[in-house]
């Protein structure tokens, strides 16, 4: 069995090397889901591993399985460490999951799944986050240190102010994006609604701001990155409300803008659209013509105005602008107009006024458009 960039085996040692521990219910994140099951039963039993770039053997058992289908979890064996040196991973594997700092139950899997989706799905799009391959940030002084897109795992970003961890303990982000001039929260809802804590995310959201602040000319966060297999949970979950300041608060408000990328390889490519500057902006300049923009100035939040019409771009996919758009028209008779990626319209035409009328494009078009394309880091 080869070890070499852009197979199977490489991908998944490279995770782990990452995150930890990945479930077996998303495999399908890494490839072929049928040829990874093979491989991580196979990988249970010793196996003659050679390295295609040096040429080195070891015959080891890779990984171990823990729990009961369908929440089976997929660790490293402690034989094939030797494997984290033929990728220079070792050194930070065992300073961030030792034995006694991998627990075993069901709300510390939960939270680790999370994060290992986060971490496949922006290494599939071409956004680095292995703190080994990114500047140290720092909180001591103000200083321009993102000098391009990155992002860091929650599990990172607290290594940065290690007091802040028991502030942050009940915050549910999974990440953050950060570039030179912007800064973005990253959550999972995963499959089911996500139980937000108030007090939490506020507190964590002005840590990201503050590390944004200290490392790059940012200084404000007001948007969200909501991972998740479905539109219908991922808007229950922005509609979700928790107890804070003495009255019911909801998710968006917090964060105004809450971008739902669903856990799929449609939503790999539109994490690599949110790659470019001002991705926003470049998607709407694609759009409309600029003497119909509205540079949210209207009465409510729509793009651009064109022949009495009312046009909605849902290509970001905000779920928090969507619901203050719905909002807005729902007792009108406003002619609106939404555009779309084809896999965004029925979860719309659920949502929305019957009176919506919908424009769809395929995201190839916008990709071409804006020449971008998801690059996978995975693949070495």
């Amino acid at each position: 069995m080869y070890f070499s960039p852009g197979s199977h085996l490489f991908r998944l040692v490279t995770v782990l090397s990452l995150v930890g521990e990945y479930p077996t219910t998303s495999l399908q994140l890494l490839g072929d889901r049928q040829e990874l099951g093979r491989l991580v039963q196979k990988l249970t039993q010793p196996q003659l591993i050679r390295n295609s770039a040096t040429g080195e053997k070891l015959c080891v058992k890779v990984i171990n399985l823990s729990g009961k289908s369908p929440c089976t979890t997929i660790r490293l064996s402690r034989f094939a460490l030797p494997l984290l040196d033929w990728i220079g991973t070792r050194e930070y594997y065992e300073s961030r999951f030792t034995r006694s700092g991998m627990s075993s139950s069901k709300t510390h899997h939960e939270r680790s799944y999370r994060v290992a989706e986060t971490a496949v799905m922006l290494l599939r799009a071409g956004i680095e986050c292995r703190p080994w391959m990114l500047p140290a940030l720092q909180m001591q002084r103000r200083a321009l240190i993102i000098d391009r897109l990155m992002a860091l795992l929650a599990r990172d970003v607290k290594q940065i102010e290690p007091e802040s961890v028991n502030k942050t303990k009940y915050a549910r982000y999974t990440g953050a994006l950060f570039t030179p001039a912007s800064c973005m929260a990253v959550y999972n809802t995963r499959n089911a609604v996500m139980r937000w804590n108030g007090e939490g995310e506020f507190k964590a959201r002005q840590d990201l701001i503050q590390i944004a602040r200290n490392n790059s000319g940012c200084s404000q966060l007001d948007t969200a990155v909501l991972l998740g297999q479905d539109y219908s949970v991922a808007l229950d979950t922005i509609r979700c409300k928790d107890t804070w300041k003495g009255k019911p608060q909801r998710f968006d408000s917090i964060y105004p803008h809450v971008c739902f990328v669903p856990l799929q390889d449609f939503g790999v490519r539109q994490l690599a659209i949110m790659r470019l500057p001002d991705w926003r902006e470049q998607i709407l300049d694609l759009l409309f013509d600029e003497d119909t923009r509205s540079d949210n100035k209207g009465a409510f939040e729509y793009d651009a105005l064109e022949d009495n019409t009312y046009l909605f771009s849902f290509l970001d996919g905000d779920i928090a602008r969507l619901i203050r758009f719905h909002d807005a028209i729902r007792n009108t008779k406003l002619h609106c107009k939404v555009i779309a990626y084809p896999e965004q319209i029925s979860f719309l035409q659920s949502c929305l006024p019957a009176s919506v009328e919908y424009y769809d494009i395929p995201i190839d078009q916008i990709e071409q458009g804006l020449e971008v394309k998801a690059r996978s880091l995975l693949d070495g």
